[in-house]
């Protein structure tokens, strides 16, 4: 199981959650919101202040916690061709694609907006998604 910590607010990162979950090889991934409490602790529990959420998201797979370009990297390898294939982004070098990550995670959401609770799991995955008590099915970022 690969866990996905992002930011439910952000349009861009509903969408990208979303994207995921069209193109997986299997049902393999865990959706945890980064503004929930078991997000807060998972960032701490690995090391990272949960301010982390406010530039990176955290993939978690098995003992391993990975953030920025390498967490987009590992998702990749989850995904159907030919969106896999995208991996071979990992012989950029590190240095370079996190500063693209940096770059663009900084501006998402003057580009692609927020929204509060802008995604919370459709009823028919609910499974997949870590909610707070209470939360409600919203279709945002569609």
């Amino acid at each position: 199981m690969i866990r996905i910590v992002f930011d439910t607010d952000c349009v861009a990162c509903s969408r990208f959650v979303r994207f995921v979950l069209d193109h997986e090889i299997d049902a393999r991934c865990q959706f945890i919101s980064a503004w929930s409490q078991t997000g807060s602790d998972l960032a701490i529990r690995q090391g990272h202040d949960p301010r982390l959420y406010e530039i990176s998201f955290m993939v978690l797979d098995r003992d391993r916690a990975l953030v920025k370009s390498d967490a987009v990297l590992h998702i990749f390898t989850s995904l159907k061709a030919p969106w896999r294939w995208l991996i071979v982004l990992k012989y950029v070098p590190k240095v370079l694609r996190d500063a693209v990550y940096t770059f663009l995670a900084r501006r998402r959401y003057a580009w692609f907006g927020r929204r509060e609770s802008c995604f919370i799991s459709p009823a028919s995955l609910r499974e997949r998604f870590v909610e707070p008590e209470g939360s409600r099915p919203v279709d945002c970022g569609r």
